[in-house]
Parts: structure tokens; C-alpha cells; sequence
């Protein structure tokens, strides 16, 4: 999946770029206004592939841990819940 999408977002944004670049050779390049979107494209597309591709391995690694953390911490409130029960059944024969 990792790979189509980035293949994907690759041919989008060469299409785009090949898009602005006729349209500022058609038009002059006079208005500033397309070499901006295709900087702002540029710089937005290497900043996700770059986040995409080296983000993906550590926040399974870290998310993984995070989940053995919360089994842990739940476990423990499961196992106070089953304490605090036993004593108020233990309480309501008592009263009885």
C-alpha cells in the first residue's frame, strides 16, 4: 500500500507540474502566481513523502508498545475492580 500511494502522489504531481509549466510557457511568465503553486506543490509533496516514508516503521513500533501499555494498566484497574467487588459482596453478607 505504502508504495501505490506514493506512486500514486508522484504522477499527480508530475501531471501538475507538467500542467503549470505549459500553462507559464503558454501565458509568459510575467505572473508569479504559478511558480508559487508549484513550489508550495513541490515542497508540500517531498514533505509527505518524506514524513510518509519515514514515520511509517517507528509509529507501528510505538503504537505497538502503547497498546501493551494500556493492556497492562488495564489489566491492573480489571483486577482493582474484582478486589473492590469481592469486598462489597463480602460487606452485604456481613450486613445480612
Amino acid at each position: 500500500m505504502p508504495h501505490s500511494f506514493m506512486t500514486f502522489g508522484g504522477i499527480a504531481f508530475l501531471f501538475v507540474a507538467v500542467g503549470i509549466t505549459a500553462h507559464m510557457l503558454d501565458t509568459g511568465i510575467d505572473n508569479p502566481g504559478p511558480i508559487v503553486i508549484l513550489a508550495i506543490l513541490a515542497f508540500v509533496f517531498l514533505k509527505v513523502a518524506r514524513t510518509y516514508n519515514t514515520a511509517q516503521p517507528g509509529m507501528l513500533d510505538g503504537a505497538s508498545a502503547r497498546f501493551d501499555r494500556v493492556e497492562q494498566r488495564l489489566s491492573d484497574v480489571q483486577d482493582i475492580v474484582i478486589s473492590v467487588d469481592e469486598r462489597l459482596a463480602r460487606l452485604e453478607v456481613a450486613l445480612k
